[in-house]
């Protein structure tokens, strides 16, 4: 700010401005957007469409993310454990990576308020 030793953000004159603008921030960074409609995921078919449509989207630029590289391979790492376990090349783990699988896509659930 011209004429003050000190910052918008740190100034006595503008203090409550200053917090006013960190909570619109605070607000607008947990603007979500609606990218279709509630999905029934009943099965890992239903799994494998939506990630790979995930992967999809936010490759073109239709899905936002912070950080498209880590959400992608993330995205990946997460279709091929569950091609693993659909195909069975899992073997005799594959009843113990099926409750993996669940236990991950619960704590992505919770995560994400889905």
């Amino acid at each position: 700010m011209t004429g003050s030793d000190s910052c918008f953000r740190h100034s006595c004159d503008t203090k409550q401005q200053a917090i006013e603008a960190s909570i619109i921030g605070g607000l607008n960074r947990r603007n979500y957007q609606k990218y279709g409609d509630k999905l029934q995921l009943n099965n890992l078919d239903d799994i494998k469409s939506l990630i790979a449509n995930c992967i999809n989207k936010i490759w073109t630029g239709e899905m936002s993310s912070q950080n498209p590289a880590g959400s992608i391979g993330y995205l990946a790492r997460v279709l091929l454990e569950i091609q693993k376990v659909d195909s069975g090349v899992i073997g005799t783990q594959q009843g113990e990576d099926q409750k993996k699988l669940h236990v991950l896509l619960d704590d992505e659930r919770v995560k994400y308020g889905i």
